[in-house]
């Protein structure tokens, strides 16, 4: 009975964990919504582009940006001078946590910004 206990607080804690990472990566990608649309509007009323083509390049650009941080990371990974120096330091887990932590900003920067240069992307394609 008590182990029972024992995983449904676990379970209930491990969800809650996600709602709250989850709320708060939502809020994260409607900021960067607002502004790209913020930034189309102003292209829009400054040269007379038409709106939906002008949000989708927008959209294009804001996706770009996210998946560009993978390819930093891509380096992070394969970089011969952190790979000695992981190997010549006597604190090796602290270089590899620094590495795992770098790596795992960038997934999340490129779900930020990818997820919002995607929905972007389909709000100036319905515009259109």
């Amino acid at each position: 009975m008590k182990s029972e206990l024992s995983i449904k607080s676990r379970i209930k804690s491990w969800f809650s964990s996600l709602a709250i990472l989850l709320s708060r990566l939502f809020v994260r990608i409607m900021i960067v919504v607002i502004i790209g649309t913020i930034i189309s509007f102003a292209i829009h009323y400054i040269k007379g582009y038409e709106f939906g083509s002008v949000m989708r390049i927008i959209g294009i650009i804001i996706a770009v940006i996210g998946l560009s941080s993978q390819l930093g990371g891509a380096s992070i990974r394969h970089d011969h001078y952190t790979a000695m120096a992981r190997m010549n330091t006597f604190h090796s887990k602290d270089h590899e946590y620094d590495r795992d932590l770098k790596l795992s900003s960038n997934m999340s920067f490129l779900i930020w910004m990818g997820g919002a240069g995607i929905i972007l992307y389909f709000i100036g394609e319905a515009l259109i």
